[in-house]
């Protein structure tokens, strides 16, 4: 005879989802785990010693024949102009807040979304990426999901994939690189459809010391010169980050400037594209540049010199 399923509180449920643990409490019974993300077996279920009163059975198809969590991976694409980049702010329109809220719509209860990460106010995105859990009543699958969020999303958002993963995935802690481009326009007159996705500069702009620029940036350094304050920052802060990725393509009228890295800095992205910039319109000096990285912690030779305008900016890709 097999052992009895687990019983652990319904609130509770979402927790253990992936969860890589099996721990026991004397005289308090024990908690099951998913075994490198795949669902337990009957072996891998305990029997719970709480009262049974004071629990539910976790349903599953997969385990119980009955319905179960299943954890999406959304790619989207959006236009951060007008919003106020992605992350929920009380009384802003973000790009989470329009996303959990046709989450919300179509599930009828609240429905929390993870990102990837955060994009500034006026950022955009062709590959943001982010997750979410589906309640346990509902059946529908990923292609119901796609279709029915972008129902329901301003048409400046859309989901462009939608995807069943294991329990243990997750958008952000998961990832392995991300890749960022930001566009230059040289245009002496900036045409209608680049503005708000185009940083504008019309004065002339040297390209092989822009190109020689970028290169500075590619592989492991101490970025703290290029970031800006989150306000979360300690003494434990590890401001390194490597980039195999920061190079010049040219455009019919500017450049295309690409970024890839296994994380990034609060504004990194805007905060190197503006210090490249400046060094290739002649107002920094290349060896001035160089020595912004890998400074001492307060940083005696100063910061970046410029902050790029978030027009330009899109987050392309992440990596798994």
């Amino acid at each position: 005879m097999g052992p009895t399923p687990a019983l652990i509180p319904l609130s509770q449920a979402r927790d253990f989802l992936g969860l890589q643990i099996l721990k026991r409490q004397p005289n308090k019974g024990c908690l099951f785990c998913f075994a490198q993300g795949r669902p337990p077996n009957s072996s891998s279920l305990l029997v719970s010693t709480f009262p049974a009163s004071a629990f539910y059975i976790l349903s599953n198809r997969s385990y119980f024949g009955e319905e179960h969590l299943v954890r999406l991976k959304l790619t989207i694409s959006y236009d951060g102009f007008g919003f106020s980049g992605w992350q929920l702010q009380p009384g802003r329109d973000t790009i989470q807040e329009r996303l959990e809220s046709a989450l919300e719509e179509i599930a009828k209860e609240p429905i929390r979304i993870h990102g990837s990460g955060r994009t500034d106010a006026g950022v955009h995105a062709s590959g943001q990426a982010a997750h979410f859990d589906t309640p346990a009543q509902l059946t529908m699958n990923p292609v119901n999901w796609l279709a029915a969020l972008n129902t329901k999303l301003p048409p400046s958002i859309r989901v462009v994939e939608c995807e069943e993963v294991s329990p243990d995935f997750h958008a952000r802690f998961s990832a392995s690189s991300k890749t960022y481009t930001y566009e230059l326009s040289t245009s002496p007159i900036l045409p209608p459809f680049q503005a708000g996705r185009a940083w504008h500069l019309p004065r002339q702009l040297d390209a092989v010391t822009l190109e020689q620029a970028l290169a500075l940036f590619e592989g492991r350094h101490d970025f703290k010169a290029f970031s800006a304050v989150r306000g979360n920052e300690d003494e434990e802060t590890d401001y390194r980050r490597t980039l195999s990725e920061s190079s010049l393509s040219r455009l019919p009228e500017g450049y295309l400037l690409t970024f890839t890295g296994e994380g990034f800095l609060y504004k990194m992205v805007r905060l190197l594209t503006g210090a490249a910039v400046q060094t290739a319109q002649g107002y920094f000096r290349l060896d001035d540049l160089a020595s912004l990285l890998d400074q001492e912690p307060e940083l005696p030779r100063g910061k970046s010199p410029l902050c790029a305008p978030p027009d330009g900016l899109s987050l392309v890709e992440v990596r798994y």
